[in-house]
């Protein structure tokens, strides 16, 4: 938790905007909460913290428990970048399969538009908790950034993982 409160420090003294959660109680829509039934302990002391977060530039944020539970009418949905890879893979069935086991496996936590369409995600499988980035045409070659959230806060913090340029 002390590195979720160094990092929402450190992203509001570099003119981020930083909206912090009043009710601490985290619920999430049953779409979600079904398909990740399991959420790493960082990333979920995260969500009940925060309910915005977004980069100065607004071209690069967190997703938050309004974006999840599509509380508010945004241009990107948490999992817009599934849908733009089903709609790609058309009638291809075992295209849409992969798309779909992929994105089952990793939960996008943040996206940005500055360079193109991009996201950070938490795995929920074999490196469960680490933090892996992917970028447009092909969302589902992702590599791993971050062992964990709060290692991903820390390179964010030190500009390891540049957040403000992916």
């Amino acid at each position: 938790m002390e590195k979720i409160i160094e990092f929402l420090t450190w992203a509001e003294e570099k003119g981020w905007e930083v909206k912090k959660r009043i009710d601490r109680e985290l619920t999430l829509t049953n779409e979600i909460a079904n398909r990740y039934p399991v959420i790493p302990e960082q990333f979920d002391q995260f969500l009940k913290r925060v309910d915005t977060c977004v980069a100065a530039d607004e071209k690069s944020w967190f997703l938050c428990v309004n974006d999840y539970n599509r509380e508010v009418e945004l241009a990107f949905s948490w999992d817009e970048f599934k849908k733009i890879s089903l709609e790609s893979a058309c009638d291809d069935d075992s295209w849409k399969q992969e798309i779909t086991k992929f994105w089952d496996r990793y939960l996008p936590i943040a996206l940005s538009v500055r360079n193109g369409y991009a996201y950070y995600a938490i795995d929920l499988g074999s490196e469960f908790g680490s933090i892996v980035c992917g970028y447009e045409p092909e969302f589902e070659e992702a590599e791993q950034i971050a062992s964990s959230f709060d290692q991903f806060l820390d390179k964010i913090m030190k500009n390891s993982v540049n957040f403000s340029s992916f």
